[in-house]
């Protein structure tokens, strides 16, 4: 499997969905813990913040900032 999340809809009209990494959070669940781990991800597989178009979580408070 790819390192790299891409979803795609084929012709034939089935989805394809790739994960691009999961982590338990050795802390706390809380949305610095959070992004501290995704931020580790991108330096470690030397990606580029610049080039991230855009982000989608499940509503949880601690991605929602409540």
């Amino acid at each position: 499997m790819s390192p790299q999340t891409r979803q795609t809809v084929h012709s034939s009209l089935y989805t394809h969905e790739e994960l691009l990494f999961s982590e338990p959070l050795k802390t706390t669940t809380k949305g610095a813990d959070v992004f501290q781990a995704v931020s580790k991800f991108f330096e470690v597989n030397g990606l580029m913040w610049e080039k991230l178009v855009g982000v989608c979580t499940d509503g949880a408070p601690a991605m929602l900032g409540s």
